[in-house]
């Protein structure tokens, strides 16, 4: 089904802000509407500005989203927004399992809290789920120079460890581009869930 609608997750940046949006495979979507994890990061990414967001402001713009995917879009989507904010913190607002890390020397320096009903069931965003951008969770953390922050939907997170993405940054060049980072996070994580023999959440 997910190839079908040309996968299911949708992402976004603008100026100092940027998201991930997950979306959810159970649930129900009428052919011909756009995806409700892609009508999120379109308002997103218009409402946003090239600012830094506070936390009350990125939970303001994800309730107006909402508002558009409920009209727009079908099915339903997790999310994480994080903004960086001139002050150097970063604020994040987290709901669903996503994750948002910040990488300092090799370690993790922070990291976003992910929020679930129960095992496959995380919060998430759709016009008939209950919950709101209100309750996610948050984060504010200072950022330093030389901080690397990832972002990414529990596709990643799932079959990598924090310890595994912090690994695979470490071995990229100091000044590597953060499309070539990213894309090795990608492979990793892809080839880790097509191994039979590894350890996720998923397998049997």
């Amino acid at each position: 089904d997910k190839v079908s609608w040309g996968g299911e997750d949708a992402a976004f940046s603008n100026g100092r802000t940027f998201g991930v949006f997950d979306g959810v495979s159970g649930a129900e979507k009428v052919k011909g509407k756009k995806l409700y994890s892609v009508s999120l990061a379109e308002s997103m990414k218009k409402k946003c500005g090239k600012g830094g967001l506070s936390v009350v402001d990125i939970t303001n713009y994800m309730n107006e989203a909402k508002e558009f995917a409920d009209s727009e879009g079908t099915g339903a989507s997790t999310a994480v927004v994080a903004s960086i904010g001139e002050d150097n913190m970063l604020r994040a607002l987290n709901l669903g399992d996503s994750v948002c890390l910040v990488l300092r020397d090799g370690t993790v320096a922070a990291r976003t809290r992910e929020i679930i009903h129960y095992f496959d069931c995380p919060y998430q965003l759709g016009e008939d789920s209950p919950d709101r951008p209100k309750d996610g969770t948050t984060l504010q953390t200072e950022i330093y120079s030389g901080d690397i922050i990832v972002a990414g939907s529990d596709g990643v997170f799932d079959n990598l460890s924090d310890a595994d993405v912090c690994g695979i940054v470490e071995s990229c060049p100091p000044k590597a581009k953060s499309a070539a980072i990213a894309k090795k996070i990608v492979e990793l994580s892809r080839a880790v869930s097509l191994d039979k023999c590894a350890v996720t959440p998923y397998s049997t």
